[in-house]
């Protein structure tokens, strides 16, 4: 039995079997997860500079100019 699901992506409908949604689904979970991982890594170093002050750590395309 295929069951299909309505999802709506960057503004396009689009229909989705039960796999394609789940594996959507992991993609965001992982996205997520991922990204709650390396703010609390930056977090923890985040105090760690170099000898004129710099942080030795910054995220591309996250840093103050």
């Amino acid at each position: 039995m295929r069951m299909q699901y309505k999802e709506k992506l960057d503004g396009v409908g689009t229909t989705l079997n039960l796999e394609e949604l789940a594996r959507l689904g992991a993609r965001q979970v992982i996205a997520l997860a991922l990204e709650a991982e390396i703010s609390a890594y930056m977090e923890q170093h985040q105090q760690v500079k170099t000898p004129d002050g710099k942080a030795v750590m910054v995220r591309n395309g996250y840093h103050q100019e």
